[in-house]
């Protein structure tokens, strides 16, 4: 091709189609250069937008109520997470809170005498046993009360009772097994529902709840303390101790802890 054969036009065009071309390879170097950073900042914004996510970017471990097949191994090993704050230890477990909403945390002598001594986790607001029983100093953990006596042989801190709203959903207080669910007569005159429960790596130990209703768990099934729902709070029709404390037409849940006892005993 000759050179003056294009024209005035034509060498207008190449010229215009060279400046193009140079500033399409200008661009794309320059979004080369930049895309690292803002992929990374794309990244870093994404993981602090999304609930559970670490800030610096690493995985965080799973939620309580996750599939049991998505757990990983290592969270195999510790177990889930509770999803409420302990308020008692007892025999080298906790147990955490049954409830979102909990009015009073108060403690008293079970009935049986099987029932192992809880020890109170947190602040003591009220002791109504002095001199049986004494309050040891302020630690992490809710507000409870040490109620009146009720003059049985067990330890003041044998069985507790959680005060909560009518309706309101109870929560597993350990992770474990339901051991059974099953229906009594409360003083020979309510029909209440008993749900027991078998502690993680402790099948020496049953957890016991009362006062519930419409049991959401069955025997076998796998429950995470503080997340699972296991049942509905009953509103009993005659007053409770625990009302003394926090008025009429309050609900609460029973919990004590027994060691396996003979067959059929505890379970």
């Amino acid at each position: 091709m000759r050179r003056g054969s294009l024209g005035p036009l034509g060498w207008a065009r190449v010229v215009l189609l060279s400046v193009a071309f140079v500033s399409l390879v200008s661009a794309a170097v320059f979004l080369i250069a930049r895309s690292p950073g803002r992929a990374r900042s794309v990244a870093d914004a994404a993981i602090r937008s999304t609930p559970g996510s670490a800030v610096d970017g690493s995985a965080a471990s799973s939620s309580p109520g996750s599939s049991p097949g998505l757990e990983s191994s290592s969270e195999m090993d510790s177990g889930p997470t509770p999803a409420t704050r302990a308020f008692a230890d007892v025999a080298g477990i906790s147990l955490f809170i049954p409830a979102r909403h909990v009015l009073l945390i108060g403690y008293h002598e079970a009935v049986e005498p099987e029932a192992l001594t809880l020890h109170p986790l947190g602040r003591c607001e009220g002791n109504r046993q002095r001199p049986r029983y004494r309050c040891g100093p302020p630690e992490p953990g809710p507000r409870y009360t040490i109620m009146h006596s009720r003059h049985r042989h067990q330890s003041p801190t044998s069985a507790v009772d959680v005060a909560m709203p009518r309706n309101e959903a109870v929560r597993s207080p350990v992770t474990g097994t339901v051991a059974s669910v099953r229906t009594y007569w409360l003083y020979g005159q309510v029909l209440d529902d008993r749900l027991v429960l078998i502690p993680r790596g402790r099948r020496d130990l049953r957890v016991i709840l009362l006062h519930i209703r419409d049991v959401r768990v069955r025997r076998g099934q796998r429950v995470v303390a503080g997340a699972t729902p296991v049942a509905t709070v009953r509103a009993l029709p005659f007053a409770s101790e625990v009302n003394r404390y926090v008025g009429p037409g309050i609900s609460h849940v029973h919990i004590e802890v027994k060691r396996v006892g003979p067959p059929g005993r505890t379970t």
